[in-house]
């Protein structure tokens, strides 16, 4: 598990899957908070070009990028994954056998919520119950939390 101090100092953020609504929500965040950004998602999308232009760097191919995952020992590199990724993928496999430290999202998301100053919502939600909810409800409505918690997201960065 990943120290809730200790992700402010990694040096570079890669993101499995990038290209999701709620990886890129992740991603955005730590673009916006100055870090680097790099990721992988099988197609090309509104979303991911967006990262790009904030400044992500962004891969399509299935062969993972080995330079990204050489990393020294001293250094912080944090790969963060989406479950929606095959655990036989490439990158997957190529992450898991190098020295960086791998989290799921939701791990990522959490860590960040708890060090909000304020709640995520108007109610006292954590994320948590947010994830909770999340994953019990229909793919529609899965995209309508998505982006409450994009907006949500937003407000508390003070971009809307």
């Amino acid at each position: 598990m990943i120290n809730p101090q200790s992700y402010h100092n990694q040096k570079a953020f890669i993101f499995l899957g990038i290209g999701g609504i709620g990886m890129s929500a992740l991603a955005r965040y730590l673009l916006l908070c100055g870090k680097e950004v790099k990721g992988y998602d099988r197609s090309r999308s509104e979303i991911t070009q967006s990262l790009e232009a904030l400044g992500a760097e962004i891969v399509h191919s299935v062969t993972p990028v080995s330079s990204w995952f050489e990393a020294e020992p001293n250094e912080e590199i944090l790969v963060i994954w989406t479950p929606a990724l095959a655990s036989d993928d490439p990158w997957m496999l190529r992450a898991k056998s190098s020295n960086v430290q791998t989290i799921k999202r939701a791990e990522l998301l959490g860590v960040i919520s708890a060090q909000a100053k304020k709640p995520l919502l108007w109610q006292e939600l954590t994320a948590k119950r947010l994830l909770r909810v999340y994953w019990r409800t229909s793919q529609s409505s899965q995209v309508i939390t998505a982006l409450v918690l994009w907006v949500v997201w937003l407000k508390i960065t003070k971009l809307i």
